[in-house]
């Protein structure tokens, strides 16, 4: 921004030609700077090399009003100021490496609307990995190594996407209501886009961080919360998310071998915005996710005063589910903690309060949204959404991941909404296998306590590949999932 200025300031001295002639040499330049990067990811249309096609990205984050972790501000955590390209070339069922196309001048993309960037590629079979704000990741090495990994011609996702961990050894820098704060890592990933297709891809960014924010209620008159201590965070994150054994996004907390637990010393401490009143902290605790699993976990304590004390004291909040297990905090998704009631005289320090967590003495109400959903839909009453949209099975009607060892998947289904429903038209019938759907047009409903929708398929003795649509709804909201089935010719690697 800098730099348009100047130049366009300069460009009002017509009498200087000294500096005409500075400025016809930087124009040459930088004509000739892009003329090598043809496949650099831009905001306007690029002019494609022969043989090359243009892919237009439309990519989103999801706003505030979306079951996701939100924002240090309306639209802080939606920013994308970087991205990184990263194609694979799809051969069969498998997916290998091709190259990266960097960007690193982008207009802002808000939250909730579709920004629309465009990239040139060969004609290949290619499916698009977005990584967000992860430019500091792409030093001199990484790249000579993708150059290396692209020459080789047989990198699968997995092992490119070790590459790229974010360090979290400190509190991340959100400043709500100061603009300041750094940029959150995303991961987009695209559907399989064919070798002569230039339909526009649409990509959705999941963010690398969880988000957890603690505050009171009407039933917890006379609780101040003081500030907010979390202990034992992750030190380091992965931008991209965990992978079942098909290639699709789990539920599961991704966590680098190498990451450690922040220790004590290096508690996180937040004290409440100013600007907001209820809850108390909001949109400013963000760490990397960790499945609470280890000896030292992901835990919070709190600095609060209560009505009957004269000064406020430290309580740890011991957050677990039902069943007793300590609760995940899992990227891209929010936790709201509400305080409901403080028993007992507290500690005097954080460290003393942490070290208590089997002598309960808070009450809270735990809000979490949905965890594995991949794709979500929403109005101003209700939420609809899926873990995947996508399933491919085997010719012989086997499922690469089917963990039960029966050859179903179980697409996880989340919804707001009283009840959802199923259909697939009569064709897909014939094959498909959908409790409740006969072997003709129809629709089956669901109420929303059911989670799981298990889909199995017949085998396929033709040489194609089919394919079936079937739609959920629930409510007015919609979500289409593809389901495919390789063909008899097709052998698995």
């Amino acid at each position: 921004m800098v730099q348009k200025k100047n130049l366009a300031s300069s460009s009002k001295s017509n009498t200087d030609e000294p500096m005409k002639a500075i400025r016809i040499h930087i124009i040459i330049a930088l004509l000739l700077f892009f003329s090598c990067i043809s496949e650099e990811l831009v905001p306007h249309s690029p002019s494609p090399v022969p043989g090359e096609r243009t892919l237009s990205l439309h990519i989103a984050v999801r706003s505030s009003e979306a079951p996701v972790a939100f924002a240090y501000t309306p639209a802080r955590e939606n920013q994308i100021l970087e991205l990184d390209v990263l194609v694979f070339k799809v051969e069969g069922r498998e997916e290998h490496y091709y190259k990266h196309i960097p960007i690193r001048s982008l207009p802002d993309i808000a939250g909730g609307a579709f920004q629309t960037v465009k990239i040139n590629l060969a004609p290949i079979d290619a499916r698009l990995i977005l990584l967000a704000n992860a430019g500091s990741m792409f030093t001199g090495e990484t790249v000579q190594l993708l150059e290396r990994y692209a020459q080789n011609g047989n990198i699968q996702k997995k092992t490119i996407l070790e590459h790229f961990i974010f360090d979290s050894s400190s509190q991340w820098t959100a400043s709500s209501g100061s603009g300041e704060g750094s940029a959150i890592p995303m991961y987009g990933e695209s559907a399989l886009i064919p070798a002569q297709s230039d339909a526009p891809s649409e990509i959705n960014m999941l963010r690398a961080l969880a988000r957890i924010d603690i505050g009171t209620n009407n039933s917890s008159a006379g609780i101040v919360i003081d500030s907010v201590y979390i202990f034992n965070t992750k030190d380091k994150g992965f931008v991209a998310p965990a992978f079942d054994n098909a290639g699709n996004i789990t539920s599961m907390a991704h966590i680098p071998l190498t990451a450690r637990s922040n220790s004590t010393s290096l508690a996180l401490h937040f004290t409440p915005n100013a600007e907001s009143a209820s809850p108390a902290m909001e949109r400013e605790i963000y760490i990397a996710e960790d499945d609470r699993s280890g000896a030292l976990p992901t835990s919070i304590v709190i600095k609060a005063k209560t009505g009957s004390s004269d000064r406020p004291a430290f309580y740890s909040l011991d957050l677990r589910d039902k069943g007793g297990s300590p609760i995940p905090f899992l990227r891209n998704s929010r936790y709201g903690i509400i305080i409901t009631g403080i028993s007992g005289s507290g500690y005097s320090t954080p460290e003393a309060a942490l070290n208590s967590a089997g002598s309960p003495s808070v009450s809270t109400e735990l809000e979490t949204d949905e965890l594995g959903i991949s794709e979500i839909v929403f109005n101003d009453k209700y939420k609809l959404g899926v873990s995947q949209t996508q399933i491919i099975f085997n010719a012989d009607g086997s499922f690469a991941d089917a963990s039960s060892g029966d050859n179903i998947c179980r697409i996880k289904v989340y919804t707001t909404c009283p009840a959802w429903s199923v259909s697939a038209d009569e064709a897909a019938c014939m094959w498909l296998s959908i409790p409740g759907l006969a072997n003709s047009r129809g629709e089956v409903e669901y109420p929303a306590t059911t989670r799981y929708l298990p889909i199995a398929v017949s085998p396929n003795t033709e040489s194609r590949r089919r394919a079936a649509l079937i739609t959920l709804k629930a409510i007015n909201l919609r979500l289409n999932i593809t389901i495919l089935q390789d063909g008899n010719e097709i052998k698995k690697q």
